[in-house]
């Protein structure tokens, strides 16, 4: 996956900043993307420390992007259809989905561990995607893989 956007190296300088300060808070909260990704169970605002968009050592962690999560309770009649919690996390440029410090897992909080879920991973300018609800989070890999897959077109 390409990161100009986070690289400094590959703007000018004034839209660099721009960028960057657009992209410590959660992009999903605000208009006009709040009007297609409404928030569920989760009313902490996202934000990001400008250091989580350094240049990493493994150059394949560096964060690239904002991705919203929505967790989808399978346990009503229509499994998949009711969302349970929603989460802004980041991208990685290798795929991987990680919470707002740019190393630790994404969690949702308070949520029934006894119950099965469906997990879809949306983007603003990507088609989502999301896993099978008869799957029970099983085949959450091959999702992932997916997402890696999609958005490095």
């Amino acid at each position: 996956m390409d990161d100009k956007l986070r690289n400094s190296g590959h703007m000018l300088p004034v839209y660099f900043l721009r960028a960057i300060s657009y992209r410590l808070v959660n992009p999903y909260r605000t208009a006009p993307l709040n009007a297609s990704f409404t928030h569920v169970n989760n009313s902490a605002v996202e934000t990001i420390a400008s250091s989580v968009l350094n240049d990493q050592v493994d150059a394949t962690t560096n964060i690239v992007d904002w991705v919203f999560l929505e967790l989808r309770d399978n346990s009503t009649g229509n499994p998949g259809s009711h969302k349970v919690q929603t989460r802004s996390a980041l991208l990685r440029r290798d795929g991987v989905i990680v919470d707002i410090d740019g190393i630790s897992p994404v969690y949702f909080k308070d949520i029934d561990a006894g119950s099965t879920y469906t997990l879809v991973v949306r983007h603003r300018n990507h088609l989502g995607l999301s896993t099978d609800p008869t799957a029970n989070l099983q085949h959450l890999e091959l999702l992932l893989l997916w997402v890696l897959l999609i958005l490095r077109s």
